[in-house]
């Protein structure tokens, strides 16, 4: 799991919005599994105000390549803190019974809201099932070819190794670039400034923060830095836009 680097006041909202918090109903039935389970919908609608009360918020950022989806969340905090889970990766076809792959919008959306329930559950603490119910993705009526959910799964976990391993130089996700470019909006229209000064301030004040790669268009967004910078500046603009943390008293050298 990525962190910002400090995660002080997110565990403490995260302890306060699990403790208030009940688990979803499960409205929906799995007649494979003879379960119930509690759809998407039913999750989020739980979660949504407890979150809110306890300055929590998230964003889960789905893509889809090679017949797998892949889907990752950031959840963030008032503070500026924040945690984003590893990526989940599930196949996104549906096993036929003459041994072909079905793979087509329906069966990507299948597997995209599998995955973001799934994995908002584990990120909240919560429990929204008695059993598996993702085997649409990849089952037709043979118990046999389950095995799709369960190879996605394992791959999940043996990315999470990888990852900690990888940790030290892997660069922020579609999500953390996200949520970093509207700070810099949003400091941008507090100051009454560009984006280019914004940036100049991470860049060349005290913070000194390395920007990879900043787009060349008018939008001059971030496309490329370092988790542990982007946490860095992520947690320097949330002070600048809350107040915080002071503007620079002397304009930042731009040489």
């Amino acid at each position: 799991m990525n962190r910002s680097e400090t995660i002080g006041e997110i565990a403490k909202a995260l302890a306060k919005f699990q403790g208030e918090v009940k688990n979803p109903k499960r409205t929906n039935k799995n007649d494979y599994y003879n379960s119930s389970y509690a759809p998407l919908d039913e999750v989020i609608n739980t979660g949504k105000l407890p979150l809110s009360k306890y300055g929590l918020s998230y964003v889960q950022s789905p893509k889809h390549e090679d017949g797998y989806v892949s889907l990752t969340t950031l959840l963030m905090h008032e503070s500026g803190e924040w945690l984003e889970s590893e990526p989940l990766r599930l196949p996104a076809w549906k096993d036929k019974k003459n041994g072909d792959k079905e793979l087509n919008a329906q069966t990507v959306g299948i597997g995209v809201t599998y995955g973001r329930r799934y994995q908002l559950e584990s990120m909240l603490g919560l429990s929204s099932e008695e059993d598996d119910d993702g085997n649409g993705i990849s089952v037709d009526q043979d118990q046999g070819s389950r095995q799709g959910i369960s190879q996605g799964r394992q791959q999940y976990d043996q990315q999470r190794q990888q990852k900690k391993q990888e940790q030290s130089g892997k660069d922020a996700s579609t999500a953390q670039l996200g949520y970093l470019n509207r700070l810099v909006n949003d400091l941008a229209k507090k100051e009454g400034t560009s984006r280019d000064a914004v940036l100049t301030e991470l860049a060349k004040g005290k913070q000194k923060i390395n920007l990879n790669r900043v787009s060349q268009d008018e939008e001059m967004k971030i496309e490329v830095i370092a988790v542990g910078e982007a946490s860095r500046a992520i947690n320097y603009l949330n002070g600048r836009v809350k107040g915080s943390i002071e503007a620079p008293k002397e304009p930042v050298n731009t040489k």
